[in-house]
């Protein structure tokens, strides 16, 4: 198949969603369960995913798995969103590894990196919902650099420089965070950031230049 076989299948996929949406908000067919039709959308399109092989099919099917555990609420803000964020997260990482114990062939090896992007980057998502309650922001803080450390472990494992500058930028603003919280002094906190930015901006050209390397 080629690319645009592919956005074909994606665009089909798209309309699909769409129908499904304009049913159930005209005719309310699941009742008080309306949000299970992103169920029934997942269960669709990962099907479809597979029979055609397609990785942009499958980012519809995690996204609607995302938006029936409620990561998608418009409340994106609180300790009930990033448990829902990482309940998501760890949905993906199972079903990669179901993905991968049953592939063992790796006819659809290029799936398992989109497992592993959305679980982070939703795990991320979590970690920084609870910096917006001053309750929760030092544990946010601490969970956000928790899992940037995993992430570029692992991208350093698998040699995906991807992995590695995302996770790196997502830990310096954790890192940001938690000085502006105990500092609490705008001019210290501006310097720290304008510094931490010149930092990050070095690091992610060593960090290229680390995954050149890897690469030759």
């Amino acid at each position: 198949a080629t690319i645009v076989h592919d956005f074909v299948l994606l665009l089909g996929a798209l309309l699909v969603s769409a129908d499904v949406a304009f049913i159930e908000s005209q005719f309310h067919l699941l009742g008080d369960a309306w949000y299970r039709h992103f169920l029934i959308l997942a269960v669709v399109h990962g099907a479809t995913a597979y029979l055609y092989r397609s990785r942009a099919v499958l980012s519809l099917s995690i996204a609607a798995v995302a938006a029936w555990l409620g990561v998608s609420e418009r409340n994106s803000i609180g300790t009930h969103y990033a448990m829902r964020a990482f309940e998501c997260a760890f949905l993906l990482l199972t079903w990669r590894a179901a993905h991968v114990r049953f592939d063992r062939k790796q006819k659809l090896r290029d799936f398992a990196p989109s497992f592993e992007h959305f679980a982070a980057n939703i795990a991320f998502a979590g970690s920084i919902a609870l910096m917006f309650d001053d309750a929760t922001r030092v544990l946010g803080c601490l969970l956000a650099l928790a899992v940037a450390a995993i992430v570029i472990a692992w991208g350093v494992r698998v040699k995906r420089e991807m992995f590695v500058l995302y996770a790196f930028l997502y830990a310096v603003l954790a890192v940001e965070v938690l000085f502006a919280h105990f500092v609490r002094e705008e001019v210290l906190i501006f310097l720290f950031v304008v510094v931490s930015l010149i930092g990050a901006i070095v690091a992610l050209f060593a960090i290229h230049a680390r995954v050149r390397e890897w690469r030759t």
